[in-house]
């Protein structure tokens, strides 16, 4: 008896070793998976960040606005190659110089927008003239879009298709608002260059410039046409998979019901229509819920 229960602790005491040995070899094999994985991630963080600051140093230097505005000229011709964001001078100024136009406080009472745009003795000279440049240059390009009169189909849906008689560049060129391109509209060079295409500056008060030049009110506080679409280059840039896709981020109709106007976003919405870009998707979120119909 005695010897029968010393083998059965034999075999139980055999099975546990073997179970613990293969409980150490996958310890060990996921703590080699796991470190394997640190460092593939450190390696490709670090090549990230290499990049990134190569790509820092190159366009903005020490928050040197010549030589981001160098970049922006070199990409002022015919070759337009994808690459980083590169920004107007006007904005790069603000971006350079937060905390000396008190945009760095939280108290939105105590950062002001506008005295950029009505004092040059609030930033410089250059600055001030180029901004008061673009609000012209604004004007004109509203004017171009409204006067675009052009039969334009529905250039995901023929970029899908092989783009029909024409190929795509030629397509693209078709709906610039001005025959030399977007770029034209703005002689003083203040917009920035994204893959997509160029855009507005990102400026105070993040709204239309008319609202610190002509004062407040409900029609200069809504109106979206100092937003820059190029559309050329979104055109260019589709695919035959591309879905064009529209996301309203505020958009609730009761606040410009109260108004008297008409929500800005379904005119922005028959902008897009006008130059051939009619949405797959339209996502629209508001923070409280309201109910449309």
């Amino acid at each position: 008896m005695t010897t029968n229960n010393s083998m059965i602790t034999n075999r139980l005491i055999k099975k546990r070793a073997k179970r613990t040995a293969k409980c150490n070899i996958f310890l060990a094999c996921l703590f080699a998976a796991v470190v394997l994985i640190i460092l593939l991630f450190e390696r490709h963080l670090t090549t990230h960040l290499n990049l990134l600051l190569e790509k820092t140093e190159v366009v903005a230097g020490s928050g040197d606005t010549q030589t981001s505005r160098h970049v922006r000229e070199s990409n002022h011709g015919k070759e337009r190659k994808e690459q980083e964001y590169v920004p107007a001078s006007t904005e790069d100024y603000i971006m350079n110089n937060f905390e000396k136009l008190g945009y760095h406080v939280a108290n939105w009472k105590k950062a002001k927008g506008c005295p950029i745009w009505l004092d040059p003795e609030v930033s410089t000279q250059e600055n001030y003239d180029n901004l008061q440049a673009f609000v012209k240059e604004i004007d004109a390009y509203s004017k171009a879009l409204e006067g675009f009169n052009e039969t334009v189909p529905n250039l995901v849906e023929t970029v899908r298709r092989g783009g029909g008689s024409l190929d795509q560049k030629e397509l693209c060129k078709a709906i610039r608002p001005h025959p030399d391109g977007i770029q034209a509209l703005f002689p003083s060079k203040q917009l920035s260059l994204t893959p997509a295409g160029y855009v507005e500056p990102l400026l105070t008060p993040m709204r239309h410039p008319t609202l610190c030049t002509k004062g407040f009110n409900v029609y200069n506080a809504l109106r979206l046409d100092y937003l820059v679409h190029d559309f050329e280059q979104m055109c260019l840039n589709l695919k035959p998979h591309s879905k064009s896709i529209f996301i309203d981020m505020g958009a609730s109709l009761k606040f410009h019901g109260q108004s008297g106007a008409k929500p800005p976003v379904l005119e922005l919405m028959k902008s897009f229509e006008k130059f051939g870009f009619h949405f797959d998707h339209i996502y629209a979120s508001e923070v409280k819920a309201f109910d449309s119909k």
